[in-house]
């Protein structure tokens, strides 16, 4: 969207799914006076293997559209269907750039890493190797890749929003008393435990503060095993699971919390530590989460993975409003100079430009 509103051609192939969810067939195909088209095919599913999306329909969508093609951008890696998108372009003589979002972490390939090893010897390096460029979020990961392996050509570029959704006022609160924001999926590898057991060991000295860990059960079966510890640390009344939240839900989370926290393994560029940046939430983060810029900027910190580490830095912020406000303020400076979608869709026209040996017309799958 944001290339054709700068002017460029871009045609969008995609599936109508997404993992088990799948999506009606869109109405109007064609915006910004023609410079953005919309292609869908409807006969790709879910791979046998749970490998993300099969290829079916994709070639007869592709093919005609590489014909007038100078640069394919493949939004995801890892899966049959941009394993395709690869290989029709390279059969095609057109260049590719990768954008991984968040596939290539160290963490995440350690997490199964024979199957996601046996899927790189198999094909997945070549792909990245074969590609203008691999475009991970976090600069961080960009350096990992390049040492991984030095053949494949990467350059970071950030994830972005668009400001005015987190500006003026904000929808209601849903509680009453301020609180910390985990906002994601209940994931073991976000440590969600962590945060439990931390504010717990506080909570007596931060009423009426209160632990809100908003997002579903990220398919690991914890959602039981949290409500039992926030039982066990007697916390049901200062601890929330209230689920998933779209929409004004969304919203009013995290435009009303006061903190955020997100102690992850391995995170791409996490979108919702960045919405929370355009809220003006300071931000407690660990290394995986690959933003030392929140550090450097005054806007957050970066935390080791231990209870003490994070319950010290909770009880610190939560203790000192001037601090926490500050830090908030810095946040939001950091998210309007490296994430509007402005600034992100400059930066990802001129990677693209750079990739490409013709560069007017661009074309993503």
């Amino acid at each position: 969207m944001v290339q054709a509103k700068r002017g460029n051609k871009v045609t969008v192939i995609s599936p109508l799914l997404d993992g088990d969810q799948v999506f009606p067939m869109p109405a109007q195909r064609s915006f910004f006076g023609g410079n953005l088209e919309l292609l869908y095919s409807s006969k790709a599913a879910s791979s046998r293997l749970k490998l993300g999306t099969n290829s079916a329909g994709l070639a007869e969508q592709l093919r005609p559209v590489l014909e007038r093609t100078d640069i394919m951008h493949i939004h995801s890696f890892m899966s049959p269907w941009t394993d395709t998108a690869a290989r029709l372009a390279r059969r095609a003589g057109v260049p590719y750039v990768v954008q991984d979002h968040g596939k290539l972490t160290p963490a995440v390939l350690k997490n199964r890493s024979r199957a996601k090893q046996l899927y790189l010897w198999l094909g997945g390096s070549r792909v990245l190797r074969n590609a203008q460029c691999v475009v991970p979020s976090a600069e961080v990961v960009a350096k990992e890749i390049r040492q991984w392996d030095p053949k494949i050509i990467c350059r970071s570029c950030t994830n972005g929003k668009e400001p005015g959704e987190f500006e003026g006022s904000p929808p209601p609160r849903l509680i009453a008393e301020p609180y910390v924001l985990f906002f994601g999926w209940l994931d073991p590898r976000k440590n969600p435990d962590l945060l439990i057991r931390a504010f717990a060991s506080i909570a007596d000295r931060v009423k009426p503060w209160k632990l809100a860990l908003v997002g579903p059960d990220g398919g690991y079966g914890i959602l039981d095993s949290l409500k039992q510890l926030i039982a066990k640390e007697n916390m049901q009344d200062r601890i929330l699971l209230p689920g998933m939240a779209r929409g004004e839900a969304r919203l009013a989370w995290l435009r009303n919390a006061s903190v955020f926290v997100l102690p992850s393994e391995g995170e791409g560029l996490s979108l919702a530590m960045i919405e929370a940046a355009a809220c003006g939430l300071p931000l407690l983060l660990s290394p995986g989460c690959n933003y030392p810029e929140a550090e450097q900027h005054n806007a957050g910190r970066t935390l080791q993975l231990t209870d003490e580490a994070w319950a010290a830095a909770m009880l610190d912020l939560l203790q000192d409003d001037a601090k926490r406000l500050q830090m908030g303020a810095n946040a939001r400076q950091l998210f309007l100079k490296l994430h509007t979608l402005d600034a992100v869709g400059e930066q990802l026209e001129q990677l693209l430009r750079l990739a490409a040996s013709r560069s007017l017309t661009l074309a993503t799958s």
